[in-house]
């Protein structure tokens, strides 16, 4: 309890309260920070897994971009049948678009990333790496974020009393 003096002899006391009562309201001010945070982690890990799969689709190649590495892939083996000669470059060029299929002819999925980090140019291959990275960076944050609100999540033991 404490006191102190105003105007005149009257003493006035004032009561500081209970321990008991400011640490409910520090607890009160906690779990509103903290539903705060439960609210917003869904949306973080929305927006990082939209995100990383944005980049990915980025990363595939197009059904265009098929047909015309095909139609440049079957351009330069005619032309190496004919006996022309390639400068490094050309033949930089022709091994990238032929990476592109397997030995039958057929685009699989696996062979773009092939292409592109064996036969694709420096720039192009730095951009592929970088974007890979960025995108297993952005999918591991939101499965760490994931965990972290399924962690943060108050979940009761007894279920039971709470369908009704």
């Amino acid at each position: 309890m404490g006191k102190w003096k105003t105007k005149g002899t009257l003493t006035k006391s004032l009561t500081l309260g209970n321990q008991d009562d400011w640490q409910a309201v520090s607890k009160e001010k906690k779990y509103t920070k903290g539903k705060w945070i439960l609210f917003t982690i869904p949306f973080i890990i929305i927006g990082l897994l939209n995100y990383s799969f944005s980049i990915i689709d980025n990363l595939r190649v197009k059904p265009n971009d098929i047909s015309h590495a095909k139609e440049i892939s079957n351009y330069y083996h005619m032309m190496k049948k004919k006996g022309y000669q390639f400068n490094d470059h050309q033949e930089q060029i022709y091994s990238y678009y032929e990476a592109f299929f397997d030995k039958n002819g057929n685009y699989e999925f696996l062979n773009y990333p092939h292409a592109v980090i064996f036969y694709g140019s420096k720039a192009h291959r730095e951009s592929y790496i970088s974007a890979v990275i960025l995108s297993s960076t952005f999918l591991l944050l939101a499965f760490c974020l994931s965990i972290l609100l399924l962690k943060l999540i108050p979940f009761r033991k007894n279920r039971k009393n709470h369908l009704h």
